[in-house]
């Protein structure tokens, strides 16, 4: 078998020199060629903090001191038991923009309470490290009569990532601080018909309604949540009328005030399905391309993008809820 030499001095000295290096580039001594975002990163904790990160977690990965269980080896032979850290992978923030929030639950109904930011982990950091920072968001973030610690509510707080700053903030605008009911379907009636959309999806053709005017709807429907305005939106789906005949073959098309009825000539269209997945799952597969290069179609692209992001984050509620 072949056999391999290994120079440890070798590697010591290669590691020294990689330590002076880091030094010197720290300090801008001699070989410091930095770029403005290097400077950054040398001149903060950042560099110290990953170098602390990743020891450890090269460490817990191969050390049987960490795992589960708090059993341990003395060196004598003889198993020692007590009470020792458990490591878990730190929880992975996006460096992207989006709402972060709290859900205010009361007994029939719960409020969302958040913020948009345009970096969600550089914000949930530090209000990890600093909790008394949530005071400057008394109200936007928590009810000014909540009584929970403001350190609890730090590890409380949740985020929906966004393709961008403008439609966390659209979020913000339309479903932050509304309070809404947990069984809408049982409360909401002809009188007052709720804040959800709901899908009736009949196979080859399906139907939206802007509000529920009826009961016991969620037997036979989806509730697709308060995704968009309905006065709103039903005139951008009056817009959309001969651009759907455009993007996919139509059968029938009708639009009112209260319901949007759409059927395809063919149910298994590609296009078709993407609509369906849009108003489901919040899926935008949709570009520019896909409308008129006029300024009603590229408010019409940003409405239905607008409207994605919006089940998306009802999706995230409803999972939060559970």
């Amino acid at each position: 078998m072949e056999s391999f030499d290994i120079d440890f001095g070798q590697m010591l000295n290669e590691t020294l020199h990689a330590s002076e290096r880091v030094s010197k580039l720290r300090k801008g001594g001699e070989g410091a060629s930095q770029t403005p975002l290097q400077q950054d990163f040398f001149e903060t904790e950042s560099l110290q903090s990953w170098l602390q990160d990743n020891r450890l977690e090269r460490e817990n990965l191969w050390n049987p001191d960490v795992i589960e269980g708090h059993s341990t080896f003395d060196g004598s032979g003889d198993e020692q038991q007590f009470e020792r850290p458990v490591f878990s992978k730190a929880e992975w923030l996006p460096k992207a923009p989006g709402l972060i929030y709290l859900i205010e639950k009361g007994q029939n109904t719960f409020c969302i309470r958040g913020i948009p930011v345009s970096d969600i982990d550089e914000t949930i950091t530090k209000i990890r490290s600093r909790p008394d920072m949530l005071s400057g968001w008394q109200g936007a973030l928590f009810a000014p009569d909540d009584d929970s610690s403001l350190e609890k509510l730090s590890k409380q707080l949740l985020y929906f990532q966004t393709p961008s700053l403008e439609l966390a903030e659209i979020l913000q605008d339309h479903l932050v601080n509304r309070r809404f009911p947990y069984e809408e379907d049982v409360l909401c009636n002809v009188s007052d018909p709720g804040f959800s959309w709901w899908l009736d999806d009949r196979g080859n053709e399906f139907s939206i309604y802007f509000k529920s005017y009826g009961i016991n709807r969620v037997q036979s429907q989806r509730r697709l949540g308060p995704i968009g305005d309905a006065k709103i939106s039903s005139g951008r789906f009056m817009a959309m009328q001969d651009i759907f005949r455009t993007i996919f073959p139509v059968r029938d098309y009708s639009i009112t005030d209260r319901e949007m009825r759409l059927a395809p000539l063919s149910a298994t269209n590609a296009k078709y399905i993407e609509l369906k997945d849009l108003l489901i799952e919040g899926k935008f597969a949709w570009g520019l391309q896909d409308f008129p290069s006029t300024r009603q179609g590229r408010t019409l692209y940003y409405f239905f993008r607008e409207m994605a992001c919006s089940r998306r984050f009802w999706l995230s509620i409803e999972e939060n809820l559970r």
